[in-house]
């Protein structure tokens, strides 16, 4: 992530680069770094070959059904409803969404091979 800030970075420091521009890089970049975040939590989601895996995908899928209308289908999507959960269920630890969420996580994460649990 950091490669790809750099020039911004610079022209930050050497003044080279009008400062809307360098926001723009700027963002553009902590929007990638993003976007891979969710595409690797989603790969964990989607490939996982376990049962637990199989609830998380379905429990996901459903939110997707019911707060988008429609399917999640791209690890992306899948890994941004996954950390959206996280973070509700974070901010709201006492609603029935966040120990039903949290239980199923759990569940799932101790099927994982350990080197890829946070």
């Amino acid at each position: 992530g950091m490669e790809k800030q750099a020039p911004a970075m610079r022209a930050l420091i050497d003044g080279s680069m009008p400062p809307e521009q360098i926001h723009e890089e700027l963002e553009a970049s902590q929007k990638e770094t993003a976007e891979r975040i969710f595409r690797g939590f989603g790969e964990m989601v989607l490939h996982a070959p376990s049962q637990e895996a199989t609830r998380m995908r379905r429990f996901l899928q459903e939110l997707s059904r019911e707060h988008k209308g429609e399917e999640a289908t791209t690890p992306e999507a899948f890994g941004r409803l996954y950390l959206n959960c996280i973070n509700y269920a974070g901010d709201n630890p006492d609603t029935e969404f966040a120990k039903a969420f949290l239980a199923l996580d759990d569940e799932w994460k101790a099927t994982l091979p350990h080197e890829e649990v946070e």
